[in-house]
């Protein structure tokens, strides 16, 4: 594979891959989130589990639903779509007021998880030459641990120093709205990204 070509496939994978960066964020905000919630809904520990789990039901309709989607619209159309379905939960779910609220905008995000558990991976695929498919399938799955890893770091960083009251009552809605940024940064360079050959083809586009 030529040295300019490699780049352009690097800088490609490198962009749908933080859809990964996503999807790791979204997945473990939670950690530093629960606490401070259920203490500012009083929630029951039952509520406390439901409010973590839900994600899951979101997950399965989102991996269930992302094939024909896709098939029908495009892979890159698809993956803004799962982008603005994080950030529409990562600012939903901080600005809940109630269990009801959190809990629908966490589904959004689960959907938008299942959606990018199925869709990056098979971009990425699509895009790459089966020489280098294995390697750039695994930057995804590298960014997303590397998505896991910031968000605790975020989540210590706004409770660092801060009083306990405020953790409960506005400091877990900006550990929630955090999520945002990967997000925009996303959106921001899908214009860089081509559709996939394999899409178009199938689809009788150039």
């Amino acid at each position: 594979m030529r040295k300019h070509n490699l780049k352009l496939l690097l800088f490609i994978c490198s962009i749908a891959s933080l859809s990964g960066v996503i999807l790791g964020y979204d997945a473990s905000v939670i950690s530093g989130v629960i606490e401070p919630l259920t203490e500012h809904l009083a929630l029951t520990p039952w509520q406390s589990g439901w409010a973590v789990s839900n994600v899951i039901l979101g997950c399965i309709v989102g991996a269930g639903c992302v094939g024909a989607i896709s098939d029908r619209i495009g892979r890159k159309p698809t993956l803004v779509i799962t982008a603005l379905l994080f950030a529409v939960s990562a600012v939903g779910s901080a600005l809940a007021d109630s269990l009801t609220g959190f809990v629908i905008y966490r589904l959004v995000g689960g959907l938008a998880v299942g959606m990018a558990s199925a869709i990056t991976p098979l971009y990425i695929a699509e895009v790459s030459p089966k020489d280098w498919r294995g390697r750039m399938l695994g930057l995804q799955q590298m960014l997303m641990v590397g998505g896991q890893v910031t968000v605790y770091v975020v989540n210590y960083l706004i409770a660092r120093g801060m009083p306990h009251a405020w953790i409960v009552s506005e400091g877990w809605r900006w550990m929630l709205a955090s999520g945002v940024v990967p997000c925009l940064l996303f959106l921001a360079l899908v214009p860089f990204m081509p559709e996939s050959p394999r899409w178009l083809a199938l689809n009788g586009k150039r």
